[in-house]
């Protein structure tokens, strides 16, 4: 089709289209054209979208001094005065997605216009149901907000330009031809009519929508992920056959596909341009459906910093922005900011301003902590102003703060930065609908705008493109395959508008109202790609999902393709096949610890050395550390230190049970207060200020009622005991090394004995799991054999403590049911062979001592003790215990129990 209008464009039509890429494609085969015949100097070719054509006509009319509005908003304009109008016009209070729904109610505006009968006939949906009645009062609202404001939209002018066709100046000599429309809009011919009766010449260059299909062939894959490797293997051969081929993948929902179409572009057209440091060289493809604006890196950054300058930021963008490469700062400098982000999450910090993330950066990177602390006392955003105010500020800040100083860009991040130039200057526009924005209001528009800008860098010398449907109407190729027609997805299921009467969408023909209306619109777009290229493949997935699938009506005639696809294996397998042989060495020991050094890690060493020997060396030798998470509230481990300081306050004012006893409900209540103060301040105040102020005293209050519920069904109930001490360092000996451990809580009983208490927020293990080769919760045993070794009194009862909200319990062991009534005694641990007290705490040590010989000599096996052991461990990528095999690609099974 675009050769065919040479000859128009040589006498100096104007040809439309129907989106921007064929335009542009148009212009650029005319010149190649030119170049090709030997000329030197040529008139340019006209080639205009359609929207961009209105615009010059709306232009020429105003002008000429034709009565029309003296303003046409342009789509970003009128986004936004929807978006205002829905948001704030609503019936039925604030809208869980404003935006959504504005976005739905802007294509019903446009559908009204394009497909009615002109005029205001959105008036005329009565009864339509509370979503029709909705769209009715939003539309008299833009309709009265644009009559005030002396301005149309895109979705009207089409009319008012058909309305004043006849007084055009040189209406009589426009030539225009048509091209790429796949249908056309009753408001489209109205246009074009009045056009045609004011003088003008206007010729139509389409594919027939009735011609037949039969030009292609048809290709099955095996999955969706096939067929996409299949295309792009088969494009492949072409453009290394004929390097000036036009070769072309059209993908059916390339905006739902767009990543895994890239991941498999760069795979099998590009693998050598995998390696680390190649990431920004040039592609041999480009692929349409651009992501939004604000997903390139370079406007990511600043709106982060835009964003910053208006307030706090989350802490995750906070850490993104400072590991950015658009911020001042070598690589290394880069590394250590990133580090910052473990501080935050491990103090519970959700936003930081400026201020505090250059506090934070000080000693890492002063010169950016002293230039943002600067640059922070300077910033003067207003509360109110004129978006062009906003911009000037915006622009200040991010000199000041640095942003793409010293930054090496290249093509794309320099075509990222000149869009997002146009992207303020998008917003300096909405003044016609936004005279005036609050700070916050304006922060929402610009980041608003940067999702709706559809961000595609050219790809110069691009030998493969990858195009969604609609992006390759009209366009012409050497070699062309169409990918994604399967029987359920082509054609489409209607999808009409909600906000428009169905029965008014169908009599109309309006797209996706209809299952007709579906079934023709792809049947003419089929016609249109079976012709775009000498040489054309139509594919479709045999199974998707979890069921099979057949090729879509439309194409399921055509002839099977005879050429075999012959796909090269996956990058990283073509690695490791071009590997050489590798040695297995067998290394489960590490180096064996000198007699006498300290072991560390207290009890945790001894109960990781039991879990899997190699997380007591990966943890407590090695020092690896899982990477914090985030959440809601304290993470558990400052919650358990809330509550082991809290108690341990509790018992050092309180004394006994006697005076526990003694206690009133009003003293008791007061005390644990108190005790819950001393808790809250073992916790870094950082934490406390990161918490929302509501979430703390959920924290609190939860501690004091759990501390209660403890006291009250626990220990109060118990035979009479004095509290020895609280949090209390001891030493221990095992297999020749000092180990440093600390109790919570030391009970002296009557008679003289002892109990040892270590409090869990968590669930406690029953004791049958304390004994064996392999023993779970050692801590006990551990603190009774360190008490034990000095001079005191023996020890009669082990208790967890179990401090979990609605679980709140004593698990553990006893010497006998006078110890402690409720704790297991030894003969009635099930499953275990104990003969007495005495032969417990035996078979305690025993198993504790084996496991001290074993961290002596470096025993570092992968041997996890249990399946659970390997979910909770965070050392799973360090030990790859169920990492890939190289060799064949399938997952290693673990180990029986592991």
């Amino acid at each position: 089709m675009i050769d065919s209008l040479h000859a128009a464009i040589a006498r100096g039509a104007t040809v439309v289209t129907a989106n921007r890429r064929l335009a542009r494609e148009v212009v650029a085969r005319h010149d190649d054209a030119q170049v090709a015949s030997g000329r030197s100097a040529w008139p340019s070719a006209r080639a205009l979208p359609w929207q961009a054509f209105v615009g010059e006509l709306w232009q020429q009319a105003l002008d000429a001094g034709l009565e029309l509005p003296q303003r046409r908003l342009d789509a970003t304009q009128a986004a936004h005065l929807w978006q205002r109008i829905v948001a704030t016009e609503g019936q039925f209070g604030p809208l869980l997605d404003a935006a959504a729904t504005a976005r739905l109610a802007a294509e019903a505006w446009e559908r009204v216009h394009a497909y009615g009968a002109g005029g205001a006939s959105w008036r005329g949906f009565a009864a339509g149901g509370a979503e029709v009645d909705a769209f009715v009062r939003w539309s008299d609202a833009f309709e009265r907000e644009t009559r005030r404001i002396d301005a149309l939209d895109p979705a009207r002018a089409a009319d008012a330009v058909a309305n004043a066709a006849q007084g055009l100046p040189g209406a009589a000599q426009l030539d225009v031809v048509l091209a790429g429309f796949v249908e056309r809009t009753p408001q489209q011919e109205r246009l074009l009519g009045a056009l045609v009766a004011a003088g003008a010449a206007v010729e139509r260059v389409d594919v027939d929508a009735k011609a037949s299909i039969g030009h292609g062939s048809l290709h099955a894959a095996a999955s969706p992920r096939d067929e996409i490797a299949d295309a792009l293997a088969w494009a492949r051969v072409r453009a290394e056959a004929d390097p000036d081929a036009r070769v072309a993948i059209v993908v059916h929902d390339l905006h739902e596909r767009r990543a895994l179409v890239r991941a498999l572009a760069e795979d099998v057209l590009c693998p050598g341009l995998q390696w680390p440091g190649r990431e920004r060289e040039p592609r041999p493809y480009d692929i349409s459906a651009g992501a939004a604006l604000a997903d390139a890196p370079i406007v990511a950054a600043a709106l982060d910093l835009v964003a910053l300058a208006h307030g706090p930021l989350e802490s995750a963008r906070a850490a993104a922005l400072l590991r950015s490469r658009f911020l001042p700062g070598s690589a290394a400098t880069r590394a250590a900011r990133a580090a910052v982000e473990r501080r935050w999450l491990e103090q519970g910090r959700r936003k930081l301003t400026a201020l505090a993330i250059a506090g934070t950066v000080e000693r890492t990177d002063e010169p950016l902590a002293r230039r943002w602390r600067e640059a922070a006392a300077a910033a003067a955003l207003p509360r109110e102003a004129p978006p062009r105010d906003f911009v000037d500020a915006w622009k200040r800040w991010l000199d000041a703060a640095g942003w793409c100083e010293g930054a090496e860009l290249d093509a794309a991040e320099l075509a990222a930065r000149g869009a997002w130039a146009e992207l303020l200057a998008d917003f300096v526009r909405l003044t016609a609908v936004a005279p005036r924005l609050t700070r916050d209001a304006a922060l929402d528009a610009l980041r608003d705008l940067a999702q709706a800008k559809p961000f595609e860098p050219e790809a110069p010398g691009a030998r493969v493109r990858i195009l969604g449907v609609l992006e390759a109407a009209g366009l012409t190729f050497d070699a062309a395959w169409v990918a994604g027609l399967a029987a359920e997805t082509w054609p489409g299921a209607p999808r009409p508008n909600p906000l428009l009467p169905i029965d008014w969408q169908r009599e109309r023909n309006v797209p996706h109202a209809s299952a007709a209306h579906e079934l023709a619109y792809a049947r003419a777009l089929t016609a249109q790609l079976d012709a775009c290229a000498g040489e054309v493949v139509f594919s479709y997935a045999a199974r998707i999902d979890d069921h099979a699938s057949a090729p879509s009506p439309l194409i399921a005639h055509l002839s099977a393709l005879r050429e075999t696809i012959e796909r090269q294996p996956a990058f990283a397998q073509r690695m490791f096949a071009a590997r050489p042989a590798l040695d297995s060495i067998a290394d489960e020991r590490a180096p064996g610890l000198p007699d006498g050094v300290p072991l560390r890690g207290g009890a945790a060493l001894i109960e990781a050395q039991s879990a899997c020997p190699f997380q007591a060396v990966g943890h407590h030798r090695l020092f690896a550390q899982a990477w914090p998470n985030a959440y809601a509230g304290l993470a558990p481990p400052e919650r358990g230190r809330l509550v082991h300081a809290a108690l341990a306050s509790f018992w050092r004012e309180t004394g006994s049970q006697e005076a526990l006893v003694a206690l009133d409900d009003v003293e008791l209540e007061a005390r644990l207060e108190r005790a819950v103060d001393a808790g809250r301040a073992a916790i870094d105040e950082a934490v406390w200020r990161a918490l929302p102020p509501v979430v703390a005293a959920v924290e609190l209050e939860q501690a004091l009622r759990t501390m209660k519920r403890w006291l009250l069904d626990v220990d109060r109930q118990r035979p009479a005991f004095r509290v020895e001490s609280t949090e209390t360092p001891v030493a221990l000996t095992l297999a020749g090394h000092p180990l440093s451990l600390r109790i919570d809580r030391v009970d002296l009983l009557d008679g003289g004995a002892r109990a040892v208490i270590d409090y869990k927020t968590g669930r406690a293990v029953a004791p049958k799991l304390w004994f064996g080769e392999r023993p779970q919760a050692p801590q006990l045993a551990l603190y009774a054999m360190a008490l034990e070794s000095e001079e005191g009194a023996p020890v009669a009862a082990l208790a967890y403590a179990q401090l979990k909200p609605g679980e709140v319990a004593a698990v553990g062991l006893a010497r006998d049911g006078t110890a402690w009534p409720g704790l297991s005694t030894p003969a009635e641990v099930k499953g275990v062979a104990i003969a007495d007290w005495g032969d417990a705490r035996a078979q305690l040590r025993e198993a504790i001592e084996s496991l001290a010989a074993e961290v002596h000599d470096g025993v570092a096996r992968v041997t996890p003790r249990d399946g659970k052991v390997c979910q909770r461990c965070d050392l799973r990528a360090l030990c790859r215990i169920a990492s890939v095999d190289e060799g064949d690609g399938a997952a290693d099974e673990p180990e029986e129990g592991a």
